[in-house]
């Protein structure tokens, strides 16, 4: 009778052992994206499907974080790629390797994002974050998820957006692309201390070139365009004359001629 007791308890015991490790595999394992040598943690009975602990970059997984990495990724438009910001405080770690820790927090996100969503169409960033709330003690999300549109007229790359104008135009061929960004732009300029510059990838060395006009022209009109939707004027200034775009603003291998395509650059 009691090895029939005994035979039970352990019968109940690895059953229980194998539904959650089951359940795990359903909800975050095999389905989760990690990698080899990437350290996951679980955690259940939580609302927020990934997290993070204060001056650790280990992502944390909920029950239901295959659900909601699917959601995120079924959201992203075909030509949207996934930004992907770790976020770090200035108490967490030496000023000196604070980047380093938002870093990994985002090469962690794009590990557990990876079976579902190629790294292609991720773009990793670091930022620091200003700390609103008693965080230090418990998970909290330690990153930024944003949809960046890459098409034939507009080009999100992080601190930057390139927006194209037609051949010797200065008037934007209004579209739903176009629209959308310039909708999520006020948004995002009125929720924050950025702002935006505008330059162009034209040669502006020589004054008598048309292309020198014509950029002038179209980054003139863009700035009417920004503020007419709301945008306030203090936060959209024309660079300065002879100032360049960043490389990392212009991809390799533009199918269109550079010179049509006004930057914005975001100051913060």
């Amino acid at each position: 009778m009691r090895f029939i007791v005994y035979f039970v308890f352990l019968a109940g015991w690895i059953g229980l052992w194998w539904w959650t490790y089951v359940y795990h595999i359903k909800a975050c394992g095999d389905d989760s994206g990690s990698v080899p040598g990437v350290k996951v943690e679980y955690a259940q009975n939580t609302l927020i499907p990934l997290s993070f602990k204060w001056s650790d970059a280990t992502p944390i997984l909920s029950d239901h974080f295959a659900q909601w990495r699917d959601s995120v990724i079924g959201a992203l438009g075909k030509d949207q790629i996934l930004e992907v910001t770790g976020i770090s405080y200035r108490d967490e770690t030496p000023v000196e390797t604070i980047s380093d820790l938002g870093t990994q927090r985002a090469k962690a996100i794009k590990h557990v994002f990876g079976a579902k969503l190629p790294d292609a169409r991720m773009l990793e960033r670091a930022d620091i974050g200003e700390i609103t709330a008693d965080i230090k003690n418990k998970n909290f999300l330690g990153y930024r998820l944003r949809a960046l549109t890459q098409n034939e007229d507009i080009l999100e790359m992080g601190d930057c957006t390139l927006i194209y104008f037609p051949f010797d135009s200065n008037t934007l061929v209004w579209n739903t692309s176009i629209d959308d960004y310039i909708t999520d732009l006020h948004a995002h300029l009125t929720d924050t201390r950025e702002s935006v510059k505008l330059l162009t990838l034209a040669d502006l060395q020589n004054p008598e070139n048309s292309d020198h006009h014509l950029a002038l022209w179209r980054m003139h009109a863009l700035k009417d365009m920004l503020i007419s939707v709301g945008i306030p004027p203090d936060k959209v200034r024309i660079g300065e004359s002879g100032e360049e775009v960043p490389p990392e603003c212009i991809p390799e291998g533009m199918k269109t001629e550079v010179k049509d395509w006004i930057a914005l650059i975001f100051v913060k």
